[in-house]
């Protein structure tokens, strides 16, 4: 994600993403979030769902990447009883759906293409790109 809008997820989220600019060494979210723009719309969505069961400190999100084709979102619960709620998984699991049908690099409508989900404009970008770059090698 462009760090313009890796940083407004974070500024709209505050609770959720508090350990954005952490140490690197400590959490893996001081990467940033790890996937394409075009799931910016639906982790917008997901952050909107799930900051208001950060406000207790319990629940922070602890990585959001993609892997496989897929996005991953993890959270960390700060507290040794219970867990998050049934609440908080369902959001997610939403989102990861979503994600599955939405092209990472534009968010329009998309599949799975060799291990990255996208449309069929995109992927022909990135077919051509591929060619260019095979040639060039």
């Amino acid at each position: 994600m462009t760090p313009e809008r890796d940083a407004l997820l974070c500024a709209r989220y505050p609770n959720l993403y508090r350990d954005r600019l952490g140490d690197k060494s400590e959490t893996p979210m001081a990467w940033g979030i790890e996937c394409g723009d075009g799931w910016f719309d639906l982790l917008d969505r997901l952050s909107a769902k799930l900051e208001p069961l950060c406000l207790d400190g319990k629940l922070k999100a602890a990585q959001v990447k993609s892997k496989f084709g897929a996005l991953r979102f993890y959270f960390a619960w700060m507290d040794d009883h219970g867990g998050p709620s049934s609440e908080a998984y369902a959001a997610v699991r939403e989102a990861e759906e979503e994600a599955a049908r939405t092209c990472e690099d534009c968010g329009r409508p998309g599949e799975m293409r060799r291990g990255v989900v996208q449309c069929e404009r995109c992927w022909a970008v990135g077919r051509v790109q591929r060619a260019v770059n095979a040639r060039d090698a």
